[in-house]
């Protein structure tokens, strides 16, 4: 059983309800510790794959990576601790984005569909919340990897919006039956919307790019998105970075409409990203799709 099946079950869901980010936290720091005792190939997989990025293999990075791998679900299940109210307050005061938000928000009222291009980087998860926060409506794509936890996520979203203090989520599920996400995805560009998609995930869509000097493979087939939806697009790399006071600060990066490569861009800034923060950067415990 992979860590994010064993850290998101039943067990752990009957807990959540009043639990606070402190108490959270140390529960899902514990089940992750104990996690990697009984999957001792997982913690040479981290250090083999920071030393083929060049990046420092010693124990304190790798504490720090399991630490922060820890943290992304405790982000990811915080919502379903708090009220909504206090979920909105959490936001509000931990993470600073409105310079973020307000240059999206002025792409989108031009009318031009916006592409937020999203890394195992850091906070990814509270990004869509953070927008909603600032009500912004947009289009996640993402794959739940338990049905409970896709209900549950809907259920919380509508809650939301209809509360007034959060914009409009519509997900975009891959792999759902009865579901064509790509046809949905350029839609959502199409109409002008906001659209959030990993950039990093291996797909039979991928394409070589080059990361810490060697070949991945890459863009999860955003850059035939781009090209299937046919209308005017803007692209922002998002980053969610944690900083050390507890506190959270969303970038965003443009990148050029005419550039050549689009794709290439953002795994420049991901590299960027990756050797400023490397505890940060999640993506160590899984697979790198390096080009054999």
């Amino acid at each position: 059983m992979g860590l994010s099946e064993f850290l998101q079950q039943k067990e752990l869901f009957s807990e959540l309800p009043g639990l606070n980010f402190d108490t959270l936290n140390r529960k899902v720091q514990e089940r992750t510790a104990r996690w990697f005792r009984s999957h001792s190939h997982e913690h040479e997989l981290l250090r083999t794959q920071l030393e083929e990025c060049g990046l420092p293999a010693d124990e304190h990075l790798l504490a720090e990576v399991k630490r922060h791998i820890a943290l992304h679900y405790v982000e990811k299940l915080l919502p379903f601790c708090y009220s909504i109210e206090e979920y909105g307050e959490f936001l509000t005061s931990h993470v600073n984005a409105d310079q973020a938000c307000q240059t999206v928000q002025a792409v989108a009222a031009q009318g031009k569909g916006v592409l937020l291009a999203s890394s195992h980087f850091g906070a990814v998860e509270l990004i869509v919340p953070t927008c909603l926060r600032h009500k912004l409506s947009i289009s996640p794509v993402l794959r739940f990897r338990s049905p409970e936890l896709s209900d549950r996520a809907r259920s919380k979203a509508a809650d939301m919006a209809r509360c007034g203090a959060f914009g409009n989520v519509e997900f975009i599920e891959i792999g759902k039956a009865g579901t064509a996400a790509a046809l949905e995805m350029a839609g959502v560009l199409r109409k002008g919307g906001i659209l959030l998609s990993m950039v990093d995930e291996k797909t039979p869509y991928s394409i070589e790019v080059e990361l810490f000097g060697k070949k991945v493979w890459g863009g999860a087939g955003l850059d035939r998105l781009l090209k299937f939806a046919n209308a005017d697009i803007v692209i922002f790399a998002v980053f969610m970075v944690r900083l050390q006071n507890g506190t959270y600060h969303l970038q965003i990066h443009k990148i050029a409409t005419d550039h050549p490569r689009p794709i290439a861009a953002i795994y420049e800034l991901i590299e960027n990203m990756a050797r400023e923060y490397p505890e940060q950067w999640y993506f160590l415990h899984e697979e790198i799709p390096f080009v054999v």
